[in-house]
């Protein structure tokens, strides 16, 4: 079970993926999930998204670092850390048949 806050996150995350349409390609079992690498993790927390130059220098500057500086400036960020959960991002969860 997710904490609420997490949840909260989650599903704003979710919206944007899906605004974007940032989706993994499906598996071969028909799972297809949400990207959830650093173009579309910045892109998040800045509230735009920008295509990555895929250079070392850009990557970490403009990338990484902001994702790093989202989660230091948390306190007690240490003790929230968990393991990825690929059922966390599936995209079939947000859709019902009609």
């Amino acid at each position: 079970m997710l904490p609420v806050a997490l949840s909260a996150i989650l599903k704003k995350f979710r919206q944007f993926c899906i605004e974007k349409h940032a989706f993994n390609a499906p598996t071969k079992h028909g799972n297809m999930s949400y990207k959830t690498n650093a173009e579309i993790v910045c892109g998040f927390l800045r509230g735009e998204y920008i295509t990555e130059p895929h250079t070392a220098l850009e990557d970490a500057r403009d990338f990484e670092l902001p994702i790093l500086l989202n989660i230091i400036r948390h306190k007690r960020w240490q003790d929230k850390i968990m393991t990825y959960n690929w059922r966390n991002v599936q995209v079939r969860d947000n859709f019902k048949a009609v």
